[in-house]
């Protein structure tokens, strides 16, 4: 992005050696801020569809647990939008808390978060989930909850665990509070 005539001063290379940094990490921040969901801090649905994609095909086990805080909308309608973006990042905290650094946490829609495990089956993911859901606190003091979660490890593409990780957590949240791997 730049360059120096031979017969140069130090000052002016070093001058223009701290400009590049400053424009890389400019550059870092705008990266991440295309990635990363400000409310939670986790990745979005554009990581998801840009960079997801490209990892899934280097593994050969993998899982995908869909997971949705139950009776959302009763936070929010009780305790207002304040405390359920609070919820959220409790609940977005609590997952980073117990996943390996290995595994990757989507926001994937309002209360819906996606979390893809490499190198793990659709039963090792279960037991990831319920430690999620033993770890789970009262956030703000007053709001307990919930989730419902649906997991899979069949599919040839990520659109398709996710689809079927999807259809399991609807019938989670047929009843609330379930894990569906099957």
């Amino acid at each position: 992005n730049d360059f120096i005539n031979k017969n140069f001063r130090k000052e002016e290379l070093l001058i223009r050696i701290h400009n590049m940094m400053e424009m890389y990490e400019h550059l870092r921040k705008i990266e991440n801020q295309i990635i990363i969901e400000p409310l939670t801090k986790v990745y979005n649905r554009f990581y998801l569809e840009n960079e997801l994609e490209k990892l899934f095909k280097y593994y050969s086990q993998k899982s995908v647990a869909m997971l949705d805080i139950d009776f959302f909308k009763k936070v929010n309608d009780t305790y207002g939008h304040q405390t359920g973006d609070e919820v959220l990042k409790n609940f977005a905290n609590t997952i980073k808390s117990v996943v390996r650094k290995s595994d990757i946490i989507i926001r994937y829609g309002g209360e819906e978060f996606l979390i893809f495990m490499p190198n793990t089956t659709k039963y090792e993911a279960m037991v990831v989930v319920y430690k999620i859901k033993k770890t789970l606190k009262v956030c703000c003091g007053v709001v307990n909850y919930t989730f419902s979660a649906g997991i899979a490890d069949e599919g040839d593409t990520l659109v398709e665990m996710i689809k079927l990780a999807d259809k399991r957590l609807y019938i989670a949240k047929e009843k609330r509070n379930l894990i569906i791997v099957k």
